[in-house]
C-alpha cells in the first residue's frame, strides 16, 4: 500500500514537473537570432542596455522621432524580438511617435531565461529605464503590446502610471488559451503561467484601446472580444475584418494608422 501511494505521488509530482516544462516550451519561444537591423530599414536609433531585477542584462532599442510628444512602449510577442516589426516601427516613427523597444529575457541579446514572472519584471525594468531619459515626457508614455506582449502591457498598467494603452491580438487568459489548444486535455487546471488579462483589464483607467483580427488564427478573436467586455476605463475595441495575428496593420492599411493617431490624439 505504500509503496502504490508513493507510486501516486511519484506520478502527480512528475506530471506536474511536466506539465510546467511543456507550458513554457509552448509559451516562450525565445531567439537570440537577430534577423533584421535598424539600419536596414534607415532608422535612426540608440542601442541601450538596463539590468532586471534578477541581475539579468537586457537590450532595447530607441528610436525617437521628429517632433515626437508621445514615447510608444512596445512589448513584442512570444516568438519575436527586437529584430522584428522593425517596418511597423518606421511607420510608427512616421506618425512622430518616438518608439522603446526592448527584449525580455532571454530573447535577442538579453540574457537569462523567460518566465512569467521574469518578464513582469523586465518590463518594470525597461519602463524605470525609459522614465529617466531626458528626452522621454513621462506624462506621455504609450504601452503598446502585441499578443504575448498585452498580457505584459496590461500588467505594468496595473502597476505604474501610462498615458494610454494599447493591446493588439491579445488573449483574455493563458486558461482560456489552454482551453483553445487542448480542448481534451484540461491542460488549463495544472498550467504554471497566468497571465491573468481578464482580472487585471477591469482595473484600468486610462484610455485602453483593444485591436483584434478577425481571423487571428493564433488568438482566437473570441478571446478578444472577450477581453474587451471587461476592460476598465474608457476602453475601445477595434476589429480589423480579416486580419490574421501578424498583419493587423497591413491589413488595415492607411485605416489602421489614422485610428491608431486618433486614438493617441496626434
Amino acid at each position: 500500500m505504500i509503496k502504490l501511494i508513493i507510486i501516486i505521488i511519484s506520478v502527480i509530482v512528475l506530471g506536474r514537473i511536466l506539465v510546467h516544462f511543456l507550458a513554457n516550451a509552448l509559451l516562450f519561444h525565445p531567439s537570440s537570432e537577430i534577423e533584421f537591423t535598424p539600419k536596414e530599414f534607415g532608422l535612426e536609433f540608440e542601442e541601450v542596455y538596463f539590468t532586471s531585477k534578477n541581475g539579468a542584462k537586457l537590450n532595447g532599442l530607441f528610436f525617437p522621432a521628429d517632433e515626437a510628444k508621445l514615447t510608444l512602449m512596445l512589448f513584442h510577442g512570444n516568438a519575436e524580438n527586437v529584430g522584428d516589426r522593425l517596418d511597423f516601427i518606421k511607420l510608427l516613427n512616421e506618425s512622430h511617435l518616438n518608439v522603446f523597444y526592448f527584449d525580455y529575457q532571454g530573447y535577442g541579446k538579453s540574457e537569462g531565461k523567460p518566465s512569467e514572472q521574469n518578464t513582469y519584471d523586465d518590463a518594470m525594468a525597461a519602463y524605470n529605464y525609459l522614465i529617466e531619459r531626458k528626452d522621454v515626457d513621462n506624462d506621455f508614455i504609450v504601452f503598446f503590446g502585441r499578443s504575448l506582449g498585452g498580457a505584459i502591457a496590461i500588467d505594468l498598467a496595473t502597476k505604474v502610471k501610462c498615458y494610454k494603452l494599447i493591446t493588439e491580438g491579445t488573449f483574455s487568459s493563458i486558461k482560456d488559451m489552454g482551453k483553445v489548444l487542448f480542448p481534451y486535455i484540461p491542460i488549463h487546471l495544472v498550467a504554471p503561467n497566468r497571465y491573468d488579462n481578464l482580472s487585471k483589464a477591469q482595473t484600468i483607467s486610462v484610455p485602453f484601446m483593444i485591436i483584434h483580427g478577425t481571423e487571428d488564427e493564433v488568438v482566437p478573436f473570441k478571446l478578444g472580444v472577450k477581453l474587451s467586455k471587461v476592460a476598465g476605463g474608457q476602453s475601445e475595441f477595434y476589429v480589423i475584418d480579416g486580419a490574421s495575428h501578424n498583419d493587423t496593420y497591413i491589413i488595415g492599411k492607411d485605416a489602421y494608422f489614422e485610428k491608431l493617431k486618433a486614438f493617441l490624439g496626434i
